[in-house]
């Protein structure tokens, strides 16, 4: 059982504004989970690896683990959702155990490689690409295996962003190698990290991440996965799915599904339908 924190007041305001919102559709992502399921909170436990460093101008690891301006940092988030209200038909109060551990990156956080069984969470100027921020998941049958959500300060580094926006990207990509997709993708704002409000004024996920994350892993009691990827980016069939999710097919079925957090729609309509940016 995970050592619970204190939450200032801070944290709570900032959490329970996240919450108002009103509840999307559902926002999973083709049912693909990590099999750590367990029949008693937390449900899944998936280790962030911490390879973030402060930029020109942003305190990533402050951002992600520290005393983030918006009042409650990344990790703390989505371990926390027990603090959002819960809907009806949800089991686990506290479904999420996001636990930050010594990154596997840290002489090569723009490359950030995938470690089987984790998340690798990185920063670096990857260029004036069109993104600010791309999460990969590499999934083996319905299972994740690994993850990565990396931030671009080549664009997130400017005055244009500010510690709520830059935190909202970072939040959303962290989100996604749980298994969440966009709860909007035509700008609109949902109150949660998870959406792709123009304006990425949501540094939080809200109850409606925390009543889908349920959906996601109620009802799954898979042993702890021991499976690898061998799945290679460059080396599959990639095809464009939407807006902003590639998916890199090989032939023994393994997948690199990318979620990608574009600048702005017109950077998104530039982008390739054959090729994952970055």
């Amino acid at each position: 059982m995970k050592k619970k924190l204190a939450v200032s007041a801070l944290v709570a305001a900032a959490l329970s504004v996240a919450a108002a919102g009103p509840a999307s559709a559902n926002h999973s992502w083709g049912s693909y989970h990590w099999a750590e399921a367990n029949s008693s909170s937390p449900a899944v436990s998936v280790d962030l690896g911490d390879n973030l460093t402060k930029s020109r101008s942003t305190d990533w690891p402050a951002i992600f683990k520290g005393a983030s301006p918006t009042g409650a940092n990344v990790v703390y988030n989505w371990s926390r959702l027990d603090l959002f209200p819960l809907g009806t038909g949800n089991v686990f109060a506290d479904i999420l155990e996001t636990p930050a551990v010594t990154g596997a990156n840290l002489t090569s956080q723009k490359r950030c490689k995938p470690k089987s069984g984790r998340v690798e969470v990185c920063n670096a100027r990857y260029g004036y690409n069109g993104w600010l921020g791309v999460a990969q998941i590499w999934t083996s049958g319905g299972h994740i295996v690994q993850g990565t959500a990396k931030a671009n300060d080549s664009y997130l580094d400017s005055s244009t962003y500010t510690p709520v926006s830059k935190q909202h990207v970072l939040c959303q990509e962290v989100g996604h190698t749980f298994g969440l997709d966009h709860t909007s993708e035509d700008g609109s704002d949902q109150n949660t990290c998870m959406d792709y409000a123009t304006a990425f004024d949501n540094p939080h996920a809200n109850a409606h991440d925390n009543q889908q994350i349920n959906a996601i892993y109620t009802g799954h009691t898979d042993p702890v996965s021991t499976t690898t990827s061998t799945a290679t980016k460059g080396n599959g069939k990639v095809r464009r799915l939407g807006k902003d999710v590639y998916v890199e097919t090989f032939p023994n079925g393994e997948k690199i599904f990318t979620f990608v957090t574009f600048t702005n729609d017109a950077a998104a309509a530039r982008a390739p339908k054959d090729r994952v940016p970055g």
